[in-house]
């Protein structure tokens, strides 16, 4: 089989590069190692039930507790078709960061155009925001009382409001918008991949695990993969695209011989291009929860009622993505930029769970190769809250949970706080709460990152570091994790990287 490009991965920067290529009429393959789940996870209420057992793939990392088990999501759309819906970019000064750290074109100035060009704003067009893309951007259609209650607690608590976390400024507290379209999930697949699999230049090949980049030289020319349980060859005359996320894209690249090259001959490749930082700088949001009991329980959202609310008008308890309301704020120390991220989880009838995310992350980890078998998954290392300066943030993040649960518009509708208890009244105990319940919150980003210097894997326009016709578009490229969630920043990159193909 021959192809102007191959895209490795139909996570949501796979599926818009596919979607842009489309356009000008390009022959592209698109490689899922997973399975298109069609129209399963389409109601938002209900499509994230049997996220673990169906699609996800299981990774261990080490570090601080007890060994932590990171999901990847291996369905076609990838976390879009799974996540919490949220739409939210990060700071400007997230991008500028970028720039000043080495990617050089990869500012707020210059990404703020693409994040518009993929968006259909639900409110209208604006400095922030853009009609007429293929990915809806929407208002919540359902608020629970909780949510509610959460935003006049904070705006109690000194908290400003804000009805755009992806306009002026990112801090405050109010109501996500979500990558929905009249209370129904539209994640990358339907936005983009659905429309490009129509044109008919676009194909696409789930349960096709990408074994390694075929290379002339250090030139890519095609890919070898793998499809019901036979080895498999794809030519490619253009390029090759590598979307497979923070967690694989590396992988993929260190069995096809690029990477660090000691680690490399110690399992087994042959190095073709030694690049050190290929798999390091992993990054990842952590979440800690504060769990309350409802004073009443709500009706569950299975009941007749709210299915058939849904059904005729898109609204009610199935059209809530589970987390309608958070808070971007700084507990202490100087600097405007939020540290933390409040989100506040109304889906459960009994309880109520505000988690607290740290958004400004130092600790790093690494990818590496157990083997060089492809089906054996590879080894992550991970020191979530390796730092003194994280635990204490992530510390006064949680007094800072309880004080607005102790709000009044928030504590009418709370019980007794179950975890961590009013037995985590001492620092130390409190800490050791934090080390025992820190979560991944799978915004895996960095290992494949762009720059200039030694540790750096692509280039301003995502080309590998001494290769040819090899680009690497997913989150992995992220110099650092914006302050937020990273699938609308990961479609940008998709969208910046069809531009930097076209040219």
């Amino acid at each position: 089989m021959r192809c102007d490009y191959a895209v490795i991965g139909a996570g949501s920067a796979g599926c818009v590069v596919a979607r842009r290529l489309s356009e000008d009429g390009a022959r592209v393959v698109v490689l899922e190692r997973g399975r298109d789940a069609g129209r399963r996870f389409r109601i938002p209420g209900r499509s994230r039930d049997g996220f673990d057992q169906h699609v996800a793939y299981d990774f261990t990392s080490g570090g601080a507790g007890a060994s932590r088990r990171l999901t990847s999501a291996a369905v076609v759309g990838g976390g879009s078709a799974v996540n919490a819906m949220i739409y939210v970019r990060g700071s400007a000064a997230d991008y500028d960061g970028w720039r000043a750290a080495g990617a050089e074109a990869w500012g707020y100035a210059d990404v703020l155009p693409y994040f518009k060009r993929s968006e259909h704003q639900q409110r209208g067009a604006s400095a922030y925001h853009g009609v007429g893309g293929p990915l809806p951007v929407s208002d919540p259609r359902h608020v629970t009382d909780s949510s509610a209650a959460f935003v006049a607690a904070a705006i109690q608590r000194g908290i400003p409001g804000n009805v755009d976390f992806n306009g002026a400024s990112q801090a405050g507290v109010g109501y996500f918008q979500l990558t929905q379209h009249d209370g129904v999930r539209v994640g990358c697949a339907e936005a983009f991949l659905r429309p490009a699999l129509r044109s008919g230049s676009v194909a696409l090949l789930t349960g096709a695990e990408a074994v390694r980049i075929l290379l002339r030289g250090t030139t890519a020319v095609g890919v070898e993969y793998a499809r019901g349980g036979r080895r498999h060859r794809l030519d490619v005359d253009g390029e090759v695209l590598l979307c497979a996320g923070a967690l694989r894209s590396p992988q993929i690249l260190m069995l096809s011989g690029i990477g660090p090259a000691e680690h490399l001959r110690a399992v087994g490749v042959g190095p073709v291009v030694d690049l050190p930082g290929v798999g390091q700088d992993l990054q990842d949001h952590v979440g800690v929860p504060l769990v309350h009991a409802r004073r009443s329980v709500l009706s569950g959202n299975c009941r007749v009622r709210d299915r058939l609310r849904w059904v005729f008008a898109r609204r009610g308890p199935w059209a809530s993505n589970g987390i309608e309301a958070g808070s971007f704020d700084r507990p202490r120390g100087a600097g405007a930029l939020p540290a933390l991220e409040y989100l506040l989880h109304c889906s459960e009838p009994d309880v109520v769970v505000i988690e607290v995310c740290l958004l400004e992350v130092q600790s790093r980890g690494a990818v590496t190769l157990r083997s060089a078998d492809p089906r054996e998954a590879p080894a992550i290392s991970l020191d979530y809250l390796s730092r003194d300066d994280e635990m204490q943030m992530m510390a006064d993040g949680i007094r800072v949970a309880r004080a607005l649960a102790s709000a009044s518009p928030l504590a009418a509708l709370l019980g007794a706080e179950a975890a961590p208890g009013h037995g985590a009244g001492s620092a130390y105990a409190l800490r050791e709460y934090i080390r025992a319940s820190a979560a991944s919150c799978k915004h895996y980003a960095g290992t494949c990152r762009i720059g200039r210097d030694a540790r750096a894997v692509v280039d301003d326009q995502l080309r590998v570091h001494g290769t040819g016709r090899l680009r690497v578009v997913d989150a992995s490229v992220m110099p650092t994790l914006p302050r937020g969630h990273t699938n609308a920043a990961t479609i940008m990159i998709g969208e910046r990287a069809s531009d930097f193909l076209r040219a």
